[in-house]
């Protein structure tokens, strides 16, 4: 007699899900708002005057109102002198009747000396002032305005899953063959 054993495993079964992960990214984003400084700078500066009033009328030569001046006062002396010229030559010819050579003498106090030499030269030197104006500086700061929105990171998880299952049963077959006996369990 013989006896087989005949064993047949069971199986097991599977069924998955794998987990995902997701992840969304925002950037960081950065505002720059910049105001720029400033810088104002006046240099120092010179200024001058020369007063050439004195060494014009040297010259004779002079303002409007000086030389209205001026000139009235030289023709007031000129007519004022040539009236009492006048005057006198008169009284001179008057001795013509008395037989004086009056003509000659006033010709010869007339005539020009040709020694006479004119030239125009000044005495005083013009009067020249000078100083120095300060500059000016002024600053201005700048300013740098930022504006931050930070960057975010979301993540979702999906959890995965595993489950398990049996899929066939374990089994034992045994049996015997030959005269005798036969059993089947």
């Amino acid at each position: 007699m013989r006896i087989i054993i005949d064993q047949v495993f069971g199986r097991l079964g599977s069924h998955q899900t794998n987990p995902f992960l997701r992840i969304d990214v925002s950037h960081p984003q950065m505002k720059l708002h910049i105001e720029d400084p400033v810088l104002i700078v006046k240099h120092d500066r010179s200024e001058l005057t020369i007063n050439n009033r004195e060494f014009l009328a040297d010259l004779n030569m002079y303002e409007p109102l000086a030389f209205t001046r001026e000139y009235a006062a030289r023709a007031k002396g000129i007519v004022r002198d040539a009236i009492a010229e006048m005057a006198d030559q008169g009284d001179r010819l008057g001795a013509l009747e008395s037989g004086a050579d009056v003509f000659a003498a006033i010709a010869w106090e007339e005539g020009l000396d040709p020694a006479v030499d004119i030239q125009l030269a000044p005495l005083s030197l013009p009067r020249i002032q000078f100083w120095v104006v300060k500059g000016e500086r002024s600053f201005q700061e700048g300013c740098v305005q930022v504006q931050l929105t930070p960057g975010q990171t979301q993540v979702d998880l999906e959890v995965g899953s595993a489950r398990m299952y049996l899929r066939q049963n374990p089994e034992l077959h045994v049996h015997t063959t030959g005269e005798r006996l036969n059993v089947f369990c």
